[in-house]
């Protein structure tokens, strides 16, 4: 009798184990499940057919992403299954499942969640759902839960109209065997046949018959032979090596063994093979059955996800930032280069936060520490976490061993895509922060400089008051002690007022200089005059219980300055001084002395902290800050200003950091930390050195270092023509007419005296328009004119220029109380004759007056 293809070699074959749970079961497409989507998330749609489809189990009718939508839909495809989703634009998914629960209860529903808690899942239960599957975990066991829903199609197929399927169903199950256990392998996805010992086909299922590609001729076709079989490296395996001739030849089952199939049609499929042998009553191996899984959508999934996960991974290690991924219960799952790279410069400190780390806890550590921003990051940390927070930003400062760097870390939820997605990304603003910081320190300066030229401009506009008052103070004085005798007892007086008014023009003079608006003037000077200007300056702003004492050697000095900037020095570092007393009495000592470069005051030790052309030593005690060596310095004869206080003194910390730019001990709203910055930056443009010797409760000692200059021929003749030097009068005049303007009423009556004792007429005017027009009435009346620069209506240049209209080549004078380079400049282009400070009016009005009348002929 001819065996059927569905005869059995041995009664003993055993029963087929069922599939286990790592393998996705194949329908033959005849009895595909009917599916309906409803997500409104579209990369989720697309995602889940894609699992259908290469499944083999079902395919997608239709896709929803509204409620409305779906229950349409259901009304209008007749689904055997729903998978949906239970958060939609519209409403919760569980109207939708409530329902079509209602309308056809035998309808398969896989829910799927973003949070499939105890609870959800419970309520879903509650509501004849199916299964609940949460969407980051458990996606691909979605075809599996379909299965069900295949049986329930087959057995009611031609109620919902779909007959086709029906019917193919029942004609597999209608085939005729001896056993109803292998009838019942015609309704499984996985490949089921059986051979004899020989290796010859006795049995074989649908789903055989669809993965081979072709119908084998039973008792003939040996291993189904017109396949070639391959190892997962792509080698071709012998016939004898086959899965089930293996398992007959070693009598025993063997496991998962993975293989390529290459077809008839030159396709390859990839597939788990079960063989097993089974036995007669003596023992021998009478054939053996084999269960085959194709695997191939699967594996083409997982390589699809691997190139999707190489593809991130390079994404991420292209980043600057430094990005790691975290779970729910925040272990680091994966970082990228820029973080292990962190990791491995800071040595080795960031490794603690690779793979397999929890972030939380280095949190913790970080708050326990003390870390800067450490508490904030770790509250908002946990806020992404457990949800109340969908991303979370914070900036915190972190120091590596050389800089403090900045960084502003994002922590963010990756919606949709379960609670294990959260990424934390820290990005490098070091330097947004340092163009931050200078642009305030460039708002602080501009404001500091705004201020200083205020200073200026003030200090510009009572110099002309205060100049007249003095002038005509000075000239009484003088002109009283000429009209007494030398032991009259008021002489004493009158020279005791002419001193304090000498000092006080003096004083006036020099904050003038030190607050004018004008270019650094490098040029080599004697060092020891313009220190003591810079004391005189000093000693009048500072308080009766501070002492100040000057040291000078006898050396001259010179070195190549600005006199300006050199008294801004002393200045500061005299108020700094003065601060640090704290308001009890003390003492300020300045001196000034020569020294040598190799003296150990001046040698740092290698290391420096190199910042600019400054350098920084750091050394105990004290701070040194030397520039870069200068071509052609010296390398023996340098100067020494020091300034020594007795004040409170500073610690190391302090001390380390009082060149800093806006750094100050001071309290709010004293000082601006920009004084000793200013210093250090003034001594470091002059090629100088600056050191600090101090310690609390000890004082402090700044040591500037200068290198000396040779003094040439111009720089001591300018140094010989001091301000204060008195040219003495070449002769005296002949009763010479002067025409003398002058707004204020004391500098007239003044100089209407003074200029009669060196034998000059004069006719005072403190109108300019009146003098002016006494001078077109009668031209020869006058044979000089001097006049006032700050008038009101018109200036002295104005008057200037129309006297050169009016008479040309009579000599013209301008007295002014704060003479510029740029007056001096247009006093000579409008032809002006000479020029003198109004506060020296008693000593230079008749020498400079017989000079001018003299040059241009008109004294005899």
């Amino acid at each position: 009798m001819a065996k059927s293809h569905h005869s059995l070699p041995n009664p003993r074959a055993p029963v087929v184990t069922p599939l286990t749970s790592r393998v996705v079961p194949k329908r033959p497409t005849s009895a595909l499940v009917r599916v309906l989507l409803v997500d409104d998330s579209l990369p989720v749609r697309q995602r889940l057919r894609s699992l259908i489809d290469e499944s083999g189990i079902g395919q997608v009718v239709a896709e929803a992403a509204t409620i409305e939508q779906a229950l349409t839909a259901f009304e209008d495809c007749v689904p055997d299954a729903l998978v949906l989703d239970l958060q939609l634009h519209d409403g919760s998914g569980f109207t939708v499942l409530e329902q079509v629960k209602r309308r056809r209860p035998e309808c398969r529903v896989v829910v799927v969640t973003n949070s499939a808690t105890p609870e959800v899942r419970n309520q879903c239960r509650r509501m004849g759902a199916d299964e609940c599957l949460e969407k980051s975990n458990d996606f691909e066991r979605l075809p599996r839960m379909l299965v069900g829903a295949a049986e329930a199609a087959a057995d009611v197929g031609s109620v919902h109209g779909d007959g086709e399927r029906a019917n193919a169903i029942g004609a597999a199950t209608q085939r005729r065997s001896p056993d109803v256990q292998f009838q019942l392998t015609d309704s499984l996805a996985a490949a089921i046949y059986t051979c004899d010992a020989e290796g010859r086909i006795t049995y074989f299922n649908a789903a055989a018959v669809a993965l081979w590609g072709r119908e084998p001729v039973l008792d003939h076709d040996r291993w189904c032979g017109w396949w070639r079989l391959l190892d997962p490296q792509g080698h071709t395996i012998a016939p004898d090596q086959y899965p089930m001739a293996q398992a007959i030849r070693e009598r025993r089952p063997l496991g998962a063994c993975e293989i390529l199939v290459e077809r008839p049609d030159g396709s390859r499929r990839q597939v788990l093979a079960y063989p097993q042998p089974f036995f007669a009553a003596d023992g021998t191996v009478t054939g053996a059955v084999n269960l085959l899984v194709d695997i191939t959508p699967l594996r083409r999934l997982q390589t699809e996800r691997q190139q999707q996960l190489a593809l991130a991974q390079a994404t991420l290690d292209s980043l600057d930032s430094q990005v790691c991924l975290i779970d729910s219960n925040g272990t680091i799952l994966s970082v990228n280069r820029a973080w292990r790279q962190y990791g491995a410069a800071n040595d080795g400190e960031a490794s603690r936060t690779n793979e397999g780390a929890n972030y939380l806890a280095v949190c913790a550590q970080g708050v326990r520490a003390g870390w800067p921003g450490a508490a904030e990051f770790a509250d908002g940390l946990r806020g992404v976490l457990q949800g109340s927070l969908g991303s979370f930003e914070v900036e915190y400062p972190c120091d590596s061993p050389d800089i403090r760097l900045w960084f502003a870390a994002r922590i963010t939820r990756l919606a949709g895509y379960g609670p294990s997605s959260v990424t934390i990304a820290h990005t490098d603003i070091t330097q947004r922060k340092q163009a931050e910081a200078a642009r305030v320190l460039l708002e602080r300066q501009l404001y500091e400089s705004q201020k200083m030229e205020a200073v200026g401009t003030l200090a510009s506009s009572i110099a002309h008051d205060f100049n007249n008052t003095m002038g005509a103070i000075l000239g009484n004085v003088e002109l009283a002690r000429q009209d007494i005798a030398v032991d009259h007892p008021v002489a004493i007086s009158l020279g005791q007022i002419q001193k304090a008014g000498l000092r006080a023009r003096s004083l006036v003079q020099k904050i003038l200089s030190f607050s004018r608006r004008q270019p650094q003037a490098m040029q080599v000077q004697l060092l020891r005059p313009l220190v003591e200007e810079g004391i005189d300056l000093l000693r009048a702003t500072l308080p009766s219980g501070v002492t100040l004492h000057s040291a000078f050697c006898d050396e001259p000095l010179a070195a190549c300055l600005d006199a300006t900037q050199l008294h801004q020095v002393l200045m500061n570092l005299g108020t700094n001084a003065w601060h640090s007393m704290q308001g009890q009495p003390g003492s300020i000592e300045i001196g000034l002395a020569a020294c040598d470069r190799r003296s150990p005051a001046m040698q740092g030790p290698p290391g420096s902290i190199e910042i600019g052309r400054a350098t920084f030593d750091r050394r105990s005690p004290g701070l040194t800050v030397r520039p870069s060596p200068e071509p052609g310095a010296s390398a023996g004869a340098w100067s020494r200003l020091w300034v020594r206080d007795s004040g409170c003194g500073m610690d190391e910390t302090t001390l380390a950091r009082i060149f800093e730019p806006f750094f100050t001990t001071k309290p709010d709203g004293i000082g601006t930390g920009l004084g000793l910055a200013t210093v250090c930056g003034i001594v470091c443009a002059h090629g100088g050195e600056i050191t600090v010797d101090s310690a609390p409760a000890q004082g402090s000692c700044f040591h500037i270092y200068l290198p000396v200059r040779a003094l040439d021929d111009s720089s001591e003749n300018s140094a010989s023509s001091q301000p204060d030097a008195k040219p003495a009068l070449a002769t005296r005049a002949n009763g010479q007419h002067v025409l003398y303007l002058d707004d204020d009423e004391c500098m007239s009556m003044v100089v209407a005296r003074l200029l009669p004792r060196v034998g000059f007429r004069v006719t005072c005017f403190q109108n300019a328009e009146l003098a002016l027009e006494a001078l077109r009435s009668q031209p020869d009346r006058f044979d000089i004119v001097i006049t006032d620069f700050n008038m009101p209506r018109q200036s002295g240049l104005d008057v200037a220029r129309e006297v050169s209209r009016i008479h040309p080549g009579l000599p013209v004078v301008i007295t002014s109380g704060d003479i510029t380079e740029d007056l001096i400049a247009e006093a000579a282009e409008a032809g002006v004759r000479g020029m003198f400070n109004k506060a020296r009016t008693v000593e230079d009005l008749g020498h400079l007056t017989l000079r001018a009348l003299a040059v241009a002929g008109a004294l005899v």
